[in-house]
């Protein structure tokens, strides 16, 4: 999967560099806010407590991206630099019931987990028109860990009497606490790549964006990438003609 988003958009990233050097002349320059919404998780997220149940649905959470984007135009090429503050993470829940020889009991977890970046993408767009039009995006992007916050809680419904101690921190398990980047990892790099479509100076866009490096580095979680589905639009105000 990873090999099949990776060789086309550096295929396409790399034409897109060398293409429009004969045109560079004609090039227009444009810079304006960019907004956006994005739905983000990470790969193969696991439970941090299994004894807490089931998954109930896919780990992932909703956040916002704003910052400032450019346009260097080269007729149906163009790159685009942008700016970001960006937030990813995840949340799940897990239901279930935990069973002891003294009886059964309800349980139940939730997990979220923030970490806002400082992000710079820089993204070929092909478009179907001289300048506007439909588009066809790839690229790569560079991100900075700003902060994160990893917020956990959990309950079994009555207390467990048992020798083992579970019932000492299940019944109410409260964490709240900012995270250290020791053990999560403060640099992401990605690729982007969508679709798009531009009119005069709006622009709006689709993008997947795919995270090579690991987001955290304890041993538990070796096979965790960011990963979101971006929508994000752009006013571009010219800067030259």
């Amino acid at each position: 999967m990873k090999r099949n988003i990776l060789l086309p958009s550096a295929i396409l990233f790399g034409v897109g560099l060398v293409a429009p050097l004969g045109a560079y002349a004609q090039a227009t320059f444009s810079l304006g806010p960019r907004i956006g919404v994005q739905r983000t998780h990470q790969s193969d997220v696991s439970p941090a407590f299994e004894i807490f149940g089931e998954l109930t649905g896919d780990p992932h959470r909703f956040g916002a991206q704003a910052g400032l984007a450019g346009n260097v135009q080269f007729s149906h090429w163009a790159i685009q630099p942008a700016v970001l503050y960006s937030q990813k993470g995840y949340t799940y829940e897990q239901r279930g019931m935990y069973y002891y020889p003294s009886g059964s009991y309800h349980v139940s977890a939730k997990r979220e987990l923030t970490i806002n970046y400082l992000e710079v993408p820089v993204n070929l767009v092909v478009s179907t028109g001289e300048q506007d039009g439909f588009q066809l995006i790839a690229g790569l992007y560079g991100a900075l860990a700003l902060n994160g916050r990893n917020k956990e809680r959990a309950t079994i419904d009555e207390e467990p009497a048992d020798p083992f101690g579970f019932g000492s921190y299940a019944k109410n398990y409260r964490r709240d606490e900012k995270l250290t980047f020791g053990s999560y990892t403060r640099y992401d790099l990605g690729l982007n790549s969508g679709l798009g479509y531009k009119r005069n100076a709006l622009q709006l866009q689709a993008l997947y964006g795919v995270g090579l490096r690991r987001t955290s580095n304890r041993q538990q979680s070796d096979g965790t990438f960011n990963r979101s589905i971006q929508v994000a639009i752009s006013y571009f105000l010219p800067l030259s003609r």
